[in-house]
Formats: structure tokens, C-alpha cells, sequence
């Protein structure tokens, strides 16, 4: 357990009944800026995150805690007070004593930061290739190897006799024929 504690990069922690660290992984530390993974033992979420990260991230924990079962895996954003967000896939889950008393939560966060950044930027260049298409008056479509239509303006949708995408998308050029 030291082993794994001391080595993995991803986030583990720990939590008492009122969501405190108990014990958190070396990488966690490092993430919050201590040298010692012990400097955390009593320290919360508010210690560290904006309190529009600890919050939900406290509530969640007593959920777990009140209801005794996981939470599934989730993206959070992490709002930090010093620094820019970051993104991590999260799993919590009860933590029982011997007899199966809830004493706490434990979890594993995993940081997902560059690839939700990517996922971000990838949907606002879309976003932005999708309102130039639809506002430009002359015709724009894509097609694929079968000759259907993937993409489609609706400056070209009169000219193919369709008044909506869905007419159009998934179609070929015997569209016109089909629509009259």
C-alpha cells in the first residue's frame, strides 16, 4: 500500500465521516502544494479548492457517507483559488470499518485536464466551422464515399428541394428525386 501510495500518479485520499483527510497519496500532496503527504491529515477540500469545487465535491462525500453506496466515475472540475482549473475522472466510495460501519469515503481521481482542454477547443472550432457553413450563401456540402450527403448549408437545401437537414443527411443526390 505505501508502495502504491508513494508512486502512483494518480489521486488518492482518504476521508473521515466529516470529509477531513486521513491519508493521501504522495501525488496528492505534491498537488496541493506540500512536500509531506501528512501535512494534509485534517485539512479539507475548503483548504485548498474554491469553494465552488469543495462544496459539491463536501456534499457528494456526505452523500456517499448518508447513503452507503459509491459514486460512479465522474469529470469534475476542480476551481482552484490561486490558479486555472483543472479537470480529473473521479470515483468515491464508502469507506467501512471491519463490521461494515461507514467511517469515511476513499477516492481516486485521475487528472483528464489536457484531453478535457482538447475536447473544449475541438468543440468550439466545430461550433464555429458549423456557423460559418450555415451562414454562407453559397453551397457547401460534404459527401461520402457513397455519394451521401454528411454535411449540408441550408443555402443548398432549396436547390436540392428540401426544407430541413434531416431531409438531406444520410442521402444522395437521387434526394430530389425522392422529395417530388
Amino acid at each position: 500500500m505505501n508502495t502504491l501510495m508513494d508512486n502512483t500518479p494518480d489521486h488518492i485520499y482518504f476521508k473521515d465521516r466529516e470529509s477531513r483527510f486521513i491519508r493521501v497519496s504522495r501525488s496528492q500532496a505534491k498537488l496541493f502544494g506540500l512536500a509531506d503527504p501528512h501535512e494534509i491529515v485534517g485539512k479539507s477540500d475548503f483548504d485548498f479548492f474554491s469553494e465552488a469545487h469543495a462544496r459539491p465535491a463536501y456534499e457528494d462525500e456526505q452523500h456517499i457517507i448518508r447513503a452507503g453506496e459509491p459514486l460512479p466515475e465522474i469529470e469534475e472540475r476542480e476551481t482552484w483559488p490561486d490558479r486555472p482549473d483543472t479537470w480529473v475522472a473521479t470515483i468515491k466510495m464508502p469507506m467501512r470499518d471491519r463490521v461494515g460501519d461507514i467511517i469515511g469515503t476513499f477516492g481516486i481521481s485521475r487528472d483528464v485536464t489536457e484531453r478535457k482542454n482538447a475536447e473544449m477547443q475541438l468543440a468550439s472550432e466545430r461550433n464555429l466551422l458549423r456557423t460559418l457553413i450555415d451562414n454562407l450563401p453559397d453551397y457547401i456540402f460534404v459527401k461520402d464515399r457513397q455519394s451521401r450527403f454528411l454535411v449540408n448549408n441550408a443555402a443548398h437545401l432549396p436547390a436540392l428541394g428540401a426544407k430541413t437537414q434531416e431531409e438531406v443527411i444520410g442521402h444522395n443526390d437521387l434526394l430530389q428525386q425522392m422529395l417530388t
